[in-house]
């Protein structure tokens, strides 16, 4: 099934449009309006409106000539479609372009329905870098927000927002994300009887929103990330122990020879540290891919819990110091030993010269972040053939990390 969120707008069709609205489906797993998603039966005379709001906010689409049923939570019902005339993605374009300022980040693609010059607009808006966005016509002024499936004029205090917002957007990721990074005491020892003593083999994964988020870091918070990291981690062990300061929380679970940490700063932040140093054998690919899925996971669940669909930065640092990889990754349900992956093939030595320590940063949506496969096969091929230069072949990663997704896979 299409994803209107992230595939190219302009192969898009009719079809493509009826499976995300999922209109051959029961009622309850109909796409709702919500923050990112809004419905017109026909073309508004406040398009720009919508568009100004979904800037704004988290970005988003907007269907034209699709009817909602505002009794079932407005959820589509049927795609009859709406007559734009002439060139509608002209007329469509022409009308956000002269009532919303700045101009935002969007793109239109119209498709035919019916023989009577009906057609389905998509438009697909992109969370805007230079916030406030304006909306203007005739008498009308208004610096308009998303809230839930509606549009709403934005108070002084989140105006005041997204003007910050807009000086975090414009800053660079690496700037972003090195602090949290680099977090006190966010670092794996080698035993309990060590104490601080730091394991050079580490793999740090942290999710940084763009826009801040405000948590109260109570023992309500800790309730719901403790459940929030074992429903994403898919584990049935509880944290050995619990660090709670002003600006984190942190959960840490000690297996010998594993030291996993789980951490959450008041902004919004997500992070995840784990080593694996006096493990037998090499290590294995699916275990650091994983990790970060599984970390992306946990910020995308914490992120909707906040109502946050907003862009995020995504870092990922692996430090393996003479370490071996291998091409497995766990079979369903972790039961049996692990599969070797084809496609995956290493050197039997490293080559001189590779580094130890490799870091990728990316920028990631929201829907990026909710199903992010392919990011994390992308942030391994990165990574691992960054230190290992290994051969490797995207889709067959790929596949394997789809596999993770979708089975049973629990961590041990």
């Amino acid at each position: 099934m299409s994803n209107l969120f992230t595939d190219p707008l302009s192969a898009t069709t009719a079809q493509d449009v009826r499976e995300f609205l999922c209109l051959t489906s029961p009622e309850s797993q109909r796409p709702q309006e919500c923050p990112q998603i809004d419905y017109k039966i026909d073309l508004p005379q406040d398009l720009g409106d919508s568009i100004a709001a979904l800037a704004n906010t988290y970005g988003g689409l907007v269907f034209i000539g699709v009817k909602s049923d505002k009794a079932k939570q407005n959820i589509p019902v049927a795609m009859p479609g709406a007559k734009i005339g002439g060139d509608a993605k002209a007329r469509l374009t022409d009308k956000i372009i002269s009532t919303v300022t700045p101009r935002p980040d969007f793109e239109v693609h119209s498709v035919p329905i019916g023989t009577a010059g009906e057609v389905v607009a998509v438009i697909r808006v992109r969370q805007g870098s230079f916030p406030p966005y304006e909306y203007s016509q005739g008498a009308t002024i208004r610096i308009p927000v998303r809230v839930q499936d509606t549009n709403r004029q934005a108070t002084v205090r989140e105006v005041e927002d997204l003007f910050k917002r807009r000086e975090s957007l414009n800053r660079p990721p690496e700037e972003v994300a090195r602090n949290y990074l680099n977090s006190d005491y966010f670092f794996c020892t080698i035993d309990a009887l060590h104490g601080e003593v730091q394991d050079p083999f580490i793999h740090k994964v942290v999710v940084v929103p763009r826009v801040a988020l405000r948590l109260r870091l109570d023992s309500k918070v800790e309730r719901g990330f403790r459940a929030l990291a074992r429903s994403s981690f898919q584990t049935t062990y509880e944290f050995t122990g619990v660090r709670r300061l002003g600006l984190y929380l942190q959960g840490e679970h000690r297996k010998t020879p594993c030291h996993r940490i789980w951490r959450i700063w008041s902004d919004g932040t997500v992070g995840f540290a784990s080593n694996h140093s006096r493990l037998q054998g090499p290590e294995a690919v699916g275990n650091l891919a994983a990790d970060l899925l599984f970390t992306c996971r946990l910020a995308a669940k914490i992120f909707q819990e906040q109502a946050y669909f907003g862009g995020s930065v995504l870092a990922d640092y692996l430090s393996c110091p003479s370490r071996k990889f291998a091409p497995l990754f766990p079979p369903p349900g972790r039961e049996g030993d692990y599969d070797e992956v084809r496609g995956i093939y290493f050197e039997d030595a490293i080559p001189p010269g590779q580094p130890d320590k490799a870091t990728c940063i990316e920028e990631m949506d929201w829907p990026t972040l909710s199903d992010a496969r392919e990011t994390v096969a992308s942030v391994m091929l990165d990574q691992v053939r960054h230190i290992t230069g290994a051969r490797i072949d995207f889709d067959k990663l790929l596949e394997a990390v789809s596999r993770i997704a979708e089975d049973n896979y629990f961590l041990q």
